[in-house]
């Protein structure tokens, strides 16, 4: 009877072993996707941006725009609201970016 008891009490604790394993595995998965997506349109973001304030053509501008947008769906509200920043008159455009590279790093850190 308590070979019995063993193996069954042994099979259910393997079985919930195995449940929080494949639980932790897939969480951790998916923070891993996640901060490489932000990471990955953070990047482009930035990269837009400087384009768009050293360049300053329209087709720059409208890159820069087009990012924008897409960051809308994966960025905090902080982050989107500097980045809607950039077209305000009179704005230090080092300064909004600085701002912006800040709040992205603190956002990423959630997830790594």
């Amino acid at each position: 009877m308590e070979l019995l008891l063993t193996i069954v009490s042994g099979g259910v604790i393997g079985v919930l072993t195995g449940i929080a394993s494949t639980f932790i595995t897939i969480h951790y998965q998916k923070k891993q996707f996640i901060f490489e997506k932000k990471f990955t349109k953070y990047s482009e973001i930035i990269s837009s941006y400087q384009s768009a304030t050293i360049d300053q053509s329209e087709e720059a501008k409208q890159h820069y725009v087009s990012n924008q947008k897409q960051l809308e769906l994966i960025g905090t509200n902080e982050i989107i609201e500097l980045s809607k920043k950039f077209y305000a008159p009179k704005v230090h455009s080092s300064l909004i970016r600085d701002k912006l590279v800040n709040s992205m790093r603190k956002d990423l850190k959630k997830y790594y």
